[in-house]
């Protein structure tokens, strides 16, 4: 559930937005192989204050633009 927030919020609003329905699963399981280690990383390290949290921002940031991204174009 939080991959689909974070794909409309991400993509659908911005620039990507497509009518076939196999196209939102498809982006939604992208984000879900980024949005996964990042809640873990939320509970693991009990994320309560903005410095830590803007470090798992990074972390985010990091998987979709610096790996998945390389991977997938």
């Amino acid at each position: 559930m939080s991959a689909a927030i974070v794909a409309v919020v991400s993509e659908r609003m911005f620039w990507f937005w497509a009518s076939a329905p196999v196209s939102h699963v498809e982006v939604s399981i992208y984000y879900a192989m980024a949005t996964a280690p990042v809640l873990w990383l939320i509970d693991r390290y009990r994320v309560d204050r903005w410095g830590p949290l803007v470090m798992v921002a990074m972390v985010f940031g990091l998987v979709v633009e610096g790996v998945l991204t390389p991977v997938t174009y």
